[in-house]
């Protein structure tokens, strides 16, 4: 069971590799790839307001939690957005590795929260309905601040906009360190200095 959701939302359920194979008709190698990221996977809750007391939502009807035994910590992460593709619902994922795990979420994006301990997993149910109590889950595992002019989708398109951003800005940075000639030196800070307006 998973803490934080009353015991009427727990399933239980196998989920099979062979289904999401089948589903996407897997090459050989998507299923190597699959197999060395995923150990296996079983459907731990359903969120609905038959098994929570939580009205529907206007787009959110319900959800499934869905825990995934990984093999490794390095795994495949178009293989686990294979498995958001498997079920065609809002599902969180519980990633475990042997006594951590993360949360994902899958928004146009795949969202991560960072790894924890096992025994501090749980899952609240915040809000009145399912929309608001979905979009609170997804804030929480993005690590999502939403302003107040923007909707959360917007917010998620800026915050990886930015994100890639940053990465642009390290990469040249550490290229620019290591570079001996001046002229190329000045040419790389002018367009460093460019990306930091950007991002502000």
């Amino acid at each position: 069971m998973i803490p934080g959701l009353p015991p009427s939302a727990s399933i239980h359920q196998m989920l099979p590799k062979k289904a999401l194979y089948e589903k996407f008709c897997l090459t050989n190698q998507e299923k190597v790839k699959f197999d060395r990221s995923v150990h296996k996977m079983t459907i731990a809750a359903e969120v609905s307001p038959k098994t929570v007391n939580i009205a529907p939502g206007k787009d959110v009807k319900r959800f499934y939690v869905i825990e995934v035994e990984l093999q490794s910590k390095k795994y495949d992460r178009k293989s686990i957005e294979s498995i958001f593709r498997l079920i065609e619902q809002n599902i969180v994922l519980v990633l475990i590795l042997k006594k951590q795990y993360r949360l994902a979420v899958f928004k146009g994006v795949l969202l991560e929260s960072d790894w924890a301990d096992l025994d501090t997993l749980t899952i609240n149910l915040v809000g009145l309905d399912l929309d608001v109590v979905w979009e609170n889950i997804v804030k929480r595992i993005g690590n999502i601040d939403v302003t107040e002019e923007n909707t959360l989708e917007e917010q998620i398109s800026k915050d990886l906009e930015q994100r890639k951003l940053q990465q642009q800005i390290d990469s040249l940075d550490k290229k620019m360190r290591s570079e001996k000639q001046f002229r190329t030196k000045r040419e790389m800070y002018g367009e460093l200095q460019s990306l930091k307006k950007k991002i502000k």
